[in-house]
């Protein structure tokens, strides 16, 4: 992997102008923090995958016109539950080869104070059963102090849930290949974690059908994030593949991959489009969604997907362009 900079496709206009050489690469285009700042990187053979987060039936819906081969979605298994109209639009986006991760969405369950969620992997084997997820991950208990405030559990209860939870799935059927989540506040907490799996045997698993993911990483400093990883990859065996959650930091996904991570998650495009903004490689775009439209605002999840993914001339833009107004600042 090129680090940020060496194989730079951005002019200072925000255009594309691509070295002769790199057209035969896989290009992956990460959004910044601020929304507004793009890097490109390529890689010849092992490119790290960006997952969109989709919270929403509209925003799953409106993602259908992407390319199948360029993009890849997480989708929150709580929400599917909650809102059963998500199954459908789930199916249909499926249905055309995409990759698709399913999550706990204990995040989301925690936020709407439904702690009981944890209590329910058999909903997230229901639907692992029902659908072709590419990968299903672990009901995990993220360790965001918010979120462990309003739901009255400690970091170690918290840890000890995560694990109770996977020896549960672990013993459940799935056809796909389960993620594990490390979890934890300090560098420690995820080393234990792993230990405690180690124990439970994952690591003697075949790596097709076992991997792990980092969570509770958003909201903390860059070089606590880089601490962490660099302990979960240095006790993870090699051969497991492993997902860092909630990465949105266009350094730090540059940074992740250089350590050895295979795939991150990004809700950049979802957050942006809740927020009426459009993204661009030339910046920002205010967008004045049509009232009387409700499939605006899943236009616009589909516009900014596209913008971090490159696909400039894709079919979603007619059609977008029908549904909202584009305002330059």
């Amino acid at each position: 992997m090129k680090e940020k900079g060496e194989g730079s496709c951005e002019t200072a206009s925000g255009q594309s102008s691509l070295p002769p050489d790199s057209f035969h690469r896989q290009p992956v285009f990460i959004v910044g923090s601020s929304v507004s700042r793009w890097t490109a990187f390529y890689s010849t053979d092992d490119c790290m995958r960006l997952y969109h987060s989709l919270a929403s039936n509209d925003a799953v819906r409106g993602v259908a016109c992407l390319p199948p081969d360029r993009v890849s979605y997480l989708i929150s298994a709580y929400y599917l539950v909650r809102y059963p109209g998500m199954q459908v639009a789930c199916r249909e986006l499926i249905k055309g080869a995409r990759r698709v991760m399913l999550d706990s969405g204990m995040v989301s369950a925690m936020r709407a104070g439904e702690l009981s969620w944890m209590e329910r992997t058999e909903q997230l084997v229901r639907l692992a059963r029902a659908f072709p997820f590419e990968a299903v991950v672990a009901m995990d208990i993220p360790t965001n102090p918010h979120l462990l405030s309003t739901s009255g559990l400690s970091v170690e209860e918290a840890c000890e849930i995560t694990a109770k939870n996977a020896g549960v799935f672990l013993s459940c059927w799935t056809p796909q290949k389960k993620l594990f989540v490390l979890q934890g506040r300090s560098p420690a907490d995820y080393e234990r974690m792993a230990r405690d799996y180690e124990s439970m045997g994952l690591f003697t698993h075949h790596e097709a059908k076992v991997g792990f993911a980092v969570g509770s990483l958003r909201g903390r400093r860059r070089e606590d994030v880089l601490g962490i990883a660099r302990i979960c990859r240095e006790v993870v065996p090699r051969r497991f593949s492993l997902h860092a959650f909630g990465i949105g930091a266009e350094e730090l996904l540059v940074e992740l991959s250089s350590l050895g991570y295979d795939s991150a998650d990004c809700a950049s495009a979802s957050l942006a489009a809740a927020c009426g903004r459009a993204i661009s490689l030339q910046g920002r775009k205010r967008i004045r969604l049509s009232p009387a439209n409700a499939g605006g605002r899943s236009a616009l999840v589909a516009w900014n997907i596209a913008a971090i993914s490159a696909g400039r001339s894709l079919a979603c833009d007619d059609d977008m362009e029908k549904r909202v107004e584009v305002n330059y600042p």
